[in-house]
């Protein structure tokens, strides 16, 4: 174990920091042979650990690479099942490094105390942000640029209520009764919202 951190935490030499580029021209094919044969021929090369690996295939790498601007790109096995826009969009995000996510999160009604007074409770909420990436190292090659878009709230502008407290109180009603009282104070989180960052690695 020992020996496992020491390689794991241990600085990089010069020559890892600065790899050496390799030259010369690559064979588009680099092995041919049955599935057995390309398993022990990527094994002696140290590309795999000696599991078995379904070797890559010209006709395998044509379904799945992404080829220049204004060309198709969808697989021919779901190709046709897009329409163009998909398509274009789809095209759009591999040639730009572009990432989009969407994150929803519903959230039911909260006790704001331990009383379970069904009048101090936060409302439920429903909520959908986005998210997007872009990718600027394919123009700038220095420092890995990212654009990062968040967008919160984006079905709606209401408010969203989900936390707060409860003053209370009793009130001396007639007959020296004394009923509970209270007032509901909420913390509100922002309305629809855009933030837009600028991301450099050192």
């Amino acid at each position: 174990m020992e020996d496992v951190v020491e390689a794991l935490t241990k600085p990089l030499t010069p020559e890892e920091k600065s790899p050496k580029q390799l030259t010369g021209k690559t064979p588009r094919v680099a092995f041919k042979g049955t599935l057995q044969e390309v398993n022990q021929f990527f094994y002696r090369k140290g590309w795999v650990d000696g599991l078995p690996i379904i070797p890559p295939s010209e006709e395998a790498v044509a379904e799945t690479a992404w080829f220049p601007w204004g060309q198709e790109i969808v697989p021919a096995a779901v190709r046709g099942r897009f329409n163009g826009i998909n398509n274009f969009v789809t095209m759009l995000a591999g040639s730009l490094a572009l990432g989009l996510g969407l994150a929803a999160r519903w959230v039911d009604e909260s006790q704001l105390d331990n009383t379970g007074n069904p009048d101090f409770r936060t409302p439920s909420w429903f909520n959908l942000d986005g998210r997007l990436i872009l990718s600027l190292a394919r123009w700038v090659k220095k420092g890995e640029p990212k654009i990062r878009v968040q967008a919160t709230n984006l079905l709606d502008d209401d408010r969203i209520w989900p936390s707060g407290y409860s003053y209370l109180y009793f009130v001396r009603g007639p007959g020296a009764s004394e009923v509970l009282e209270g007032t509901s104070y909420y913390y509100p989180l922002a309305t629809r919202s855009v933030y837009v960052t600028l991301d450099l690695t050192f």
